[in-house]
Parts: structure tokens; sequence; C-alpha cells
């Protein structure tokens, strides 16, 4: 059973214009507590600061809260949303990944260690390629422990190796 959102009558509409007008200073502070960088930025984050606004108005209940109270964590959910999706790494094209396999390989080459075994080897090298501690145990004959120690321990020779 799909729900319907209530209609708002017309001076419902009137209640919550007023609400949006009279606390928008309160939006726009918000926004600018975000630090954006440049206009273009502060702009963007008005923008989700209003949705986040709209959704206060349309949701705020009087018993419980002052309206500033309300709307302030609406609007700053509603810019934290946007903020870590704007932070979301993008997925790697398979084109870029090819890419991207053949330079790492170059930059790992300058810096593991010439002590390090074949197997860790092996270990690191699947690693990289994104399979589980357990994938690579059961193709070394090893536990999930004793691959996460074998690289824990490669990344200390690393380190040592590369004095960092």
């Amino acid at each position: 059973m799909v729900e319907e959102k209530p209609h708002h009558s017309k001076s419902d509409k009137e209640q919550l214009e007023r609400l949006f007008q009279e606390n928008y200073g309160l939006l726009v502070s918000q926004a600018i507590s975000f630090r954006p960088r440049t206009q273009n930025q502060l702009d963007d984050y008005i923008q989700i600061a209003a949705i986040g606004m709209m959704k206060a108005c349309e949701n705020y209940d009087e018993t419980k809260s002052k309206f500033s109270t309300y709307a302030i964590v609406c609007i700053k959910n509603s810019l934290n949303n946007h903020i870590r999706k704007e932070n979301k790494p993008r997925p790697i094209s398979s084109a870029n990944m090819d890419e991207f396999k053949a330079y790492l390989a170059e930059s790992l080459d300058e810096v593991l260690p010439t002590n390090m075994g074949l197997v860790e080897g092996g270990i690191l090298k699947m690693k990289l390629e994104g399979y589980t501690y357990t994938e690579i145990g059961d193709l070394y004959s090893l536990s999930k422990q004793q691959v996460q120690t074998t690289l824990y321990n490669l990344y200390r020779k690393i380190r040592k190796a590369n004095d960092i």
C-alpha cells in the first residue's frame, strides 16, 4: 500500500512560505558555516540548505521544538549528505583501470624491498588485485590470519626499505 503525502491547504502553504522566508538567514548562515571555497560552491550549498529547510517546513511539529532548532538539524543533514556524496570516490572505468594497473606495477617496482620473498610478492599482488584474505589463504594454504600477518610484515618491510 502506497502512503500518500498530505495535501496542504492554502493557509498551510502560506505558513510554510512564511516559515521559509523568516528563516532564510538561518539557511544562509548554515551554508556559510560549511566553509565553501568558491562563490559557486556557496550557491550550491545555499540550494542544498534550501532543500533541507523545505523538509523542515513540511515536517515541523511545533509541539516538539522551536522551528529554528529543527530547521538547523534538517539543513545540516542535507548539507552533510550532499558533501558525503560529492566526496564519494568515483568508480574507475576499465580503460583507466588498465592504465592504473600499469602505473601501479611501475611504481611498486621502485618501492618494493629487495628481500621480499616470492610468496610475499604473490600475496601482495593478489591483494592489490582485490582478492580477499580467505581467497589468498586458500591458494597458498594459509589461514586468513597468516595472510594478514604476512601483509602486515611486508608493509613494514616496504616502509623500512623506503625510510617511511
